[in-house]
Formats: structure tokens, C-alpha cells, sequence
């Protein structure tokens, strides 16, 4: 079981199949939660990537546009941008960047990732 929180917010569990209780990760920057994540698991004597496998950017962005969410959506293609390959997250944009409830920006941001493949 994943669980996420905060000095300030009580520790929560997440379900994998659902991870919406992620989505408060796409407010930060993805260099620093990864840090963060590897800096946890090496304190616990954890398998180095343990967790880091399980927050992974495709599977956020399929959160947050499932939600058909602007904001999350658009935070989402922030981390997709960051990464070196976007394959995993390639059938997810393709439906973004015709998506009638997406705004004009996301349509172009998804579409300009699936252009840099």
C-alpha cells in the first residue's frame, strides 16, 4: 500500500488502480518529488526505485484526463514534457489532442508532444 501526506496533511492511503489521491503531486516540480521519493526509500532501507515505479507520469496524466480535468490535465502535460519518452503516455495524448471537453491549449500542448516523438 502507497500512502502520501505532508508535515501539514495527515498521511492518506492511495489505490493504484485509481491514483487520484496522487494528482496533488503534479503541483510540484517531478525532479523534486522523485528526489524526494528515492530520499524516502533509501531511509527505510527500501529497493531503490520500489516507489518510483509506482508514481509514474503516464498513468497521472491518464488520471487527470480522465477526470477531464483543465487543471490537472494541464499540470500533467507539464511532467510529460519533462521526459526524455513520452511512448508510455503516446495513446493517452492522441486522445487529448482531439478531445472536444479539452480546451484549445491542451489539444495543441498534447499534440505537440506527440510531434516530438
Amino acid at each position: 500500500m502507497l500512502y502520501v501526506g505532508t508535515d501539514r496533511e495527515p498521511t492518506k492511503p492511495i489505490n493504484l488502480a485509481n491514483p487520484v489521491g496522487l494528482l496533488p503531486l503534479l503541483e510540484l516540480d517531478p525532479d523534486q518529488v522523485m528526489l524526494t521519493v528515492d530520499q524516502k526509500e533509501r531511509e527505510r532501507g527500501w529497493t531503490p526505485g520500489i516507489i518510483s515505479t509506482l508514481i509514474l507520469p503516464a498513468d497521472l496524466l491518464r488520471t487527470a484526463v480522465s477526470m477531464r480535468s483543465e487543471y490537472w490535465t494541464d499540470l500533467a502535460l507539464g511532467w510529460i514534457a519533462s521526459l526524455r519518452s513520452i511512448e508510455q503516455a503516446s495513446e493517452t495524448l492522441t486522445g487529448l489532442a482531439t478531445a472536444s471537453w479539452a480546451s484549445q491549449n491542451i489539444r495543441h500542448r498534447a499534440q505537440k508532444l506527440l510531434n516530438r516523438r
